[in-house]
């Protein structure tokens, strides 16, 4: 059976490793997303590192995020992202969804240190959807097997904005 996910972080100056661990889905979105933007919007960071050695799944909306770590490096001028991932069906799906082209993915072993957990959110409804969404939107733009692989869901977004 597979653990609770949880998402923790370290930094070593400007080294910045995020480790995803257990089950990652979509309801640990929103604390990333809001640390990632508080902290790369005061912080140039020297390299990004995803450590997913000990993650058993990951949705869309957590790639997604992984997605956003690649885009914010490359904004600010970081080296291109290392991800660590031993566990072969999560590497399959981060293939699948081209996270290849915005990662160094490496099958071994990441550098083990202290890491701490992100901070705690308390994300609105609307709040959480628009994470999800932003997510979505970030695969679409890796590729254009994405974009039509998620346009569904960002179509449902769209409605829903509507309806509101």
């Amino acid at each position: 059976m597979a653990q609770a996910g949880r998402i923790l972080y370290a930094r070593d100056n400007e080294h910045w490793v995020f480790r995803f661990e257990g089950e990652i889905r979509y309801t640990l979105a929103h604390p990333l997303d809001a640390f990632v933007e508080h902290v790369f919007s005061h912080s140039q960071p020297a390299s990004v590192t995803a450590d997913l050695r000990d993650t058993d799944s990951i949705d869309s909306t957590g790639i997604g995020l992984l997605a956003k770590l690649a885009r914010v490096a490359h904004e600010r001028a970081a080296p291109r992202p290392t991800l660590f991932c031993g566990n072969r069906e999560v590497g399959e799906v981060l293939d699948s969804v081209c996270l290849d082209r915005v990662y160094n993915i490496v099958d071994s072993e990441a550098p083990r240190g202290a890491c701490q957990p992100l901070p705690d959110t308390a994300p609105t409804e609307s709040e959480l959807a628009g994470t999800i969404e932003h997510a979505h939107r970030l695969l679409s733009d890796l590729s254009e097997q994405n974009r039509v692989r998620f346009e569904g869901v960002l179509e449902a977004f769209s409605r829903l904005e509507q309806q509101t």
